[in-house]
Order: structure tokens, then sequence, then C-alpha cells
């Protein structure tokens, strides 16, 4: 059964949006360190295969196609790479990442142990979490795509040294403006 379909689904879906949260402030944490504090502030945003097709899936992709939404953060691209999931997560109130079933893809070849499934589905630990998203993304994307020499593509993540949208209603937030939202 789906951890997301459970009788408690909405225990469960406020226990992921807390998640979500303290991934965020976790990071939030970590950009606002000493060793963060000289990085380039870089513009984060989501760039699935949705980009290519019609076939747009939620509203946080749809104004990712467009470059209207997604992260200004100094974190590095892995870090920002799951700081976009989870801020795509909020925004769309969908917590398909987390899900067992679904997101299965996240534990395939990480070799989990008990403590590490207990750890994710029971006690929701925010340091295990951001391990396994930080090892999967490593795992899966191990170069950045250069395009041009204000932007690069590293897996999903679609990154800017300049605000990609020339629109006026762009949603480009902080880590800390994420968490005041949500």
């Amino acid at each position: 059964m789906s951890l997301i379909s459970t009788p408690s689904c909405s225990q469960t879906l406020d226990k992921f949006r807390m998640l979500s949260i303290n991934i965020l402030k976790k990071y939030a944490s970590i950009e606002d360190s000493d060793e963060y504090s000289n990085n380039n502030l870089y513009y984060y945003t989501d760039s699935d295969e949705s980009f290519f097709s019609d076939n747009v899936i939620s509203k946080f992709e749809n104004l990712s196609n467009e470059f209207n939404i997604g992260v200004v953060s100094r974190l590095n691209h892995v870090e920002a790479s799951v700081v976009v999931s989870v801020f795509k997560a909020l925004f769309d109130n969908n917590y398909w990442i987390y899900d067992k079933n679904t997101g299965s893809f996240l534990f395939k070849d990480l070799e989990l142990s008990k403590s590490d499934l207990s750890n994710l589905y029971v006690q929701y630990d925010v340091d295990t979490w951001i391990r396994i998203f930080e090892k999967y993304i490593s795992e899966q994307f191990d170069e950045i795509s250069v395009i041009d020499d204000n932007t690069s593509i590293f897996g999903s993540t679609y990154i800017s040294s300049i605000l990609p949208s020339k629109n006026d209603d762009h949603q480009y937030m902080s880590i800390h403006e994420i968490i005041k939202l949500y």
C-alpha cells in the first residue's frame, strides 16, 4: 500500500509538509554559514521532461517551463536541486517524492538499512532525508551541461547566474522566503 494513500492521509501529508519545511530550514542554515557567504547567487528552477512537451503535470512545472518560478540561492547544484524539489512539493501540495511507491526510484541501489527506513518513514528525520536526496541526485547526475556563460543544467535543475525570466510575475524565492510562505 502506498504511504500517501493510508487512512491517516491528512496526518501524513501534514508530517511531509513539516518535514519539507524542516529540510528547507536545514538548507537555510547551511546557506547562512560563513562557508557559503562568498558564493555567487544563482537562480535554480525545474527543467524536467515536461519542458519539451505539452504534458505539464503541475502548476509548478507550468511556471518553471516559462522560467517564472524557482529558487535563488548560494547553495551548490546538488543542494539546490533538493531545495527545488522540496519547493515544488510544497507549492503543489504534492509530496510524491516521499511516497514509498511513487518515489521508489529514490531508494534504488542506495542500500538503506532498516534504521534508515525507520528514520525516513517513522521519525521523519531531516538529516536522513537530506542524505538520501543528495546521494540520489549525485549518483544520477554527475556533470553540469553548460549552455552558455550564464546558463547550465544539472540533471533536472536549470541554473542561471541571471534571472531567467523577464516577466514581472516571476516567483524566484530565497529559502527563507519559501519557509515564511509555508
